[in-house]
């Protein structure tokens, strides 16, 4: 069972090894935390993951401990929501998994997932700045950072986990923002970047799924009803909530979601699988007509440099294919030509466009 979970409980106190685990991620600059059972911690730094000698292997049982950080909100089995952590863990003892954000006053936040491994435990923690990325942070060029400043329409940005698809929503979302003023709600699982609201910025509303909402779709549904200008989907799953997200692009709404693929044709392709046959002229229709621009995005790190004083460390460089949605792009999309898109993008690196092949080429040349 792998149940849903919440941000930690005000009063809870959590392990102080994972805590410790935590700091010394942050002060080593970590992207990710990996605590498992009787193994030593590790942490991910320049996309290498390496153990961290300095403190004591992960203990062999520490379900009680960190859950108790945790409120659940609902499981397959109906437990009430006053139930602790500790009581559902033994209530279910095929327990497989949970997922959070996490929250510590010194600390910061980190995205969490914990799970059942091999008679133990694993833990992972992707930390989260708590400072929204910037165009530069992110290295959208001007064109690129300026497709969000579509008046409506679908924006998409695909890739595989950890490929910074969260940060440059974020990015993107900071730089509307400081152009325009108005309603944005985020539907996020879980939420990573928290965005201020000011009068200057407007006002943002950041819901999760199993906390706020019961799922991309349901959350979706509510927000249509809400006035927004812009909607954020944390991720493009199933075929309620693409219907959805179509519909809110083409009634006027800017939408901007993420896709798991490796290119921007696949990520049409998968948006429109979500359809049955039955509808897949209609959402191909709608879809010509709603789409923005799509990007699909690589994390590659660069070669450390050897100077005469120092060693310059790894870089995460981001590569990037971009589709833009121009007329012929939009005529291929309806007429379900996909396999015609890339000569396009190939072809209108004057309008912004370019392949990952092309992207790559040109950051090996730089």
């Amino acid at each position: 069972m792998a149940e849903r979970i919440a941000e930690p409980r005000e009063n809870a106190q959590g392990p102080p090894w994972l805590y410790a685990a935590w700091a010394a991620a942050k002060e080593a600059g970590a992207a990710d935390v990996h605590l498992v059972s009787h193994e030593p911690v590790r942490l991910r730094v320049h996309g290498e993951l390496g153990c961290l000698d300095s403190l004591p292997a992960c203990p062999a049982a520490p379900w009680p401990e960190v859950l108790a950080l945790f409120a659940p909100v609902g499981s397959d089995h109906d437990e009430p929501e006053a139930a602790s952590a500790s009581e559902t863990i033994a209530a279910h003892p095929r327990f497989t998994g949970a997922e959070a954000s996490l929250t510590h006053p010194q600390l910061g936040r980190a995205r969490a997932s914990l799970a059942a491994h091999q008679g133990g435990w694993l833990l992972v923690m992707r930390l989260i700045s708590e400072r929204i990325p910037s165009l530069a942070d992110v290295q959208l060029s001007p064109t690129q950072a300026d497709l969000v400043l579509a008046a409506h329409g679908l924006l998409l940005v695909t890739g595989a986990t950890g490929s910074g698809k969260s940060s440059t929503l974020a990015a993107w979302l900071g730089h509307w923002r400081a152009q325009r003023r108005g309603h944005v709600i985020s539907l996020e699982d879980p939420i990573e970047f928290v965005h201020a609201n000011s009068p200057e910025l407007g006002l943002v509303n950041q819901r999760e799924i199993g906390r706020d909402c019961t799922s991309f779709a349901d959350g979706l549904r509510a927000a249509l009803r809400q006035d927004p200008d812009v909607l954020l989907i944390g991720e493009l799953r199933d075929r309620d909530t693409a219907r959805l997200a179509l519909m809110a692009a083409e009634t006027g709404h800017l939408v901007m979601a993420t896709l798991h693929t490796a290119s921007a044709v696949g990520a049409i392709d998968r948006l429109l699988s979500l359809f049955p046959a039955d509808e897949r002229t209609l959402a191909q229709a709608q879809l010509a007509d709603s789409l923005q621009a799509v990007m699909a995005q690589e994390l590659v790190w660069s070669v450390p440099m050897t100077h005469a004083d120092h060693i310059e460390k790894p870089r995460a460089l981001v590569c990037r294919e971009v589709l833009i949605a121009t007329p012929a792009v939009r005529h291929l999309i309806r007429e379900h030509r996909l396999g015609d898109i890339e000569h396009i993008m190939q072809t209108q690196a004057a309008l912004g466009m370019q392949t990952m092949a092309q992207a790559k080429r040109s950051l090996r040349q730089a």
